[in-house]
């Protein structure tokens, strides 16, 4: 197998490291009483949202951008 030139690696791992650091709700200040999506916390709805946008990504990244075996 084709080893993926660095920029592809860079790229597809600070795409996937940004998803994941923002889908984690801890810095969402916990004072007062939470908006609501969806009957949902906000924080709980954001991190479904990104949970499921980081699984899309990572389908794509794998289905469409995976080099090719040469062989």
């Amino acid at each position: 197998m084709k080893e993926p030139p660095p920029s592809f690696r860079a790229w597809h791992l600070l795409v996937l490291g940004l998803l994941l650091v923002i889908s984690i709700p801890w810095y969402w200040k916990g004072e007062g009483v939470e908006p609501v999506l969806l009957g949902m916390p906000a924080w709980a709805f954001l991190s479904y949202a990104l949970s499921a946008l980081f699984a899309c990504c990572t389908a794509w990244f794998i289905l469409y951008r995976w080099p090719e075996d040469d062989e």
